[in-house]
Parts: C-alpha cells; sequence; structure tokens
C-alpha cells in the first residue's frame, strides 16, 4: 500500500478533526498523534514486513487503511467496484462443461457493494457478505433491495471472523480481492478465521493480483496462497482472471479441505492437475 494515499485523505475535509461517531460511516481518524506519527514516519514504504517489528507502527496502519477505504468510498472512488465476476466463479456456480455446486450457505469476503453476494443469491444460495465499510454496505443492500433478492451483510473484519457473529459452516466462500490487501500479520489471521468458519466440504475461492500489478495494492502470488493454506487446505486448480485486466493481470485459486480428496472427483473441472487451483479446509 502506498501510504502517501494516507497523508493525503488524513488532510481532507472528510477526516480531518472530526471524532468519529458509532453511527458515523466516515473516515476514523488515529486514535492518538503517536499513531498518526507512527503512520507518518513509514509513508510511502511498499514492504509492510516493518509492522513485526513495531506494534505501535501496525496499530497505525492498521486504522489507516481503515481510513483509506472509507473514505475512498465516501468520496466514491472505488476502482475495484463493478468489473465482472470472475469465470471461475461462474464455472462453479452455474456448472457450465461440469456439475454446479449445489446451493447452499456462502460467505463473500470484502464483499464491497454486493456484486457478488447478490449474483450468488439469485442463484438460489443463502448469502452472507461482509465488509468493514459502513457506506459499502448500505450500497450493497439497497442493490439487493432493487434486485429482489435477501442476503445477509454484515459490518465485520475478515480477521475475527469467528467472533463476529457470521456463522460457520459455509460451502462456499469467496474473495474477490480482499487478502491480496492484506499484510503479512493479517493474512496469518484471515487463513485461521477462513478456516474457522468452513464446512468440512467447502470451496474457496481466492481473485487477486500479483504485487506490483496495481497502484495501491500490496498483491499475492498463487504460490503464496497455496503455501499459506497448506497443510489445512488443497489447492485443486489455479489460473489467470481476465475479469480483472483494468486492474492488472490477474489469478484465482480454487482451494478445498485437504481431508476431502474425493470431493474433487465430483468435480473433475478443479481436480488436480486440471489446469485449474482449489482448496479446502481439512
Amino acid at each position: 500500500m502506498a501510504w502517501t494515499l494516507v497523508d493525503l485523505l488524513l488532510d481532507t475535509a472528510t477526516c480531518r478533526n472530526r471524532p468519529a461517531t458509532p453511527k458515523d460511516d466516515g473516515p476514523l481518524l488515529l486514535r492518538s498523534s503517536r499513531d498518526r506519527a507512527a503512520v507518518r514516519r513509514c509513508a510511502g514504504r511498499s514492504d509492510l514486513r516493518w509492522h513485526q517489528e513495531s506494534h505501535e507502527a501496525y496499530r497505525g496502519v492498521m486504522a489507516s487503511r481503515n481510513i483509506l477505504f472509507r473514505a475512498m468510498y465516501r468520496v466514491g472512488f472505488t476502482p475495484w467496484d463493478g468489473h465482472p465476476l470472475p469465470k471461475s466463479l461462474h464455472d462453479l456456480v452455474e456448472g457450465n462443461d461440469a456439475p454446479a455446486l449445489p446451493a447452499a450457505t456462502a460467505l463473500d469476503i470484502g464483499c464491497g457493494t454486493g456484486d457478488t453476494s447478490i449474483y450468488l443469491a439469485q442463484h438460489g444460495w443463502q448469502v452472507t457478505g461482509v465488509d468493514f465499510v459502513p457506506r459499502a454496505l448500505a450500497k450493497a443492500r439497497a442493490k439487493a433491495q432493487v434486485r429482489q433478492v435477501s442476503v445477509n451483510f454484515v459490518q465485520a473484519d475478515v480477521t475475527h471472523l469467528s467472533s463476529a457473529g457470521v456463522g460457520t459452516g459455509f460451502t462456499l466462500i469467496v474473495d474477490n480481492g480482499c487478502l491480496h490487501n492484506l499484510t503479512d500479520k493479517d493474512r496469518d489471521a484471515y487463513v485461521r478465521e477462513v478456516t474457522a468458519v468452513a464446512a468440512p466440504d467447502a470451496r474457496l475461492l481466492i481473485g487477486g493480483l500479483d504485487p506490483g500489478e496495481q497502484f495501491g495494492v500490496q498483491g499475492i502470488t498463487r504460490a503464496e496462497i497455496e503455501r499459506r493454506f497448506t497443510p489445512a487446505w488443497s489447492l485443486l486448480s489455479a489460473g489467470d482472471a481476465p475479469e480483472m485486466a483494468h486492474f492488472g493481470k490477474g489469478h484465482y485459486s480454487l482451494l478445498q479441505p485437504a481431508s476431502k480428496p474425493a470431493d474433487a472427483e465430483s468435480h473433475p473441472r478443479f481436480a488436480p492437475g486440471s489446469g485449474g487451483n482449489a482448496l479446502r479446509p481439512v
């Protein structure tokens, strides 16, 4: 993340010198001048591993991440919004050349304004969409109402899913660009929390960008996704995601719990060696 963007947003009228309240959907300020200074000292850094050496700086960075995304929604600058849903998701949900997944419960991580959640609900899934930005969730609820579908949109932090009351036993978990923008520490928490809420036969579909593909996005490689989820999950398939072309090249990984190898046989498109990538929990 290019933290110079945070400095710019801290000086805008949308967040400067205005304390947040529980009902405020605008940007949150850093809690103290010490936190603000910690972020400013690290402005422009492209390597976020430094946060492991300084808890103060880490707290500042995570607070600034919340500020950044809330401010971007507030001013309407959301370049990640509105891109086509990935073919890999359509293949899972609609089947195309292979059996579709039976509609059950789905979790949309970093749901934003709800496009993926609404698509899943339109195809018979019971969907929970989670995001930490209230403004994004408000737009998602409005969209769902217009399209006459029911989605449970919840304000939650992906690193604390199991304590946020989102539920458990999800058979499909979709991440269309959340993991790739987390810090190393939060990626560890992400793996833990996603595993905790997944069903034993779940499918986990993660879309992202490689490091350096998009300004302001930390990025993640498919190799890192596989490494972080091993051994609890098995990678079934991986490939390019051209639908994310205006962000960069883009890629997806499909995973399932490692203890259910027989499940892959029922969906040959996502079996190991099929040319795709997938993971599932143990």
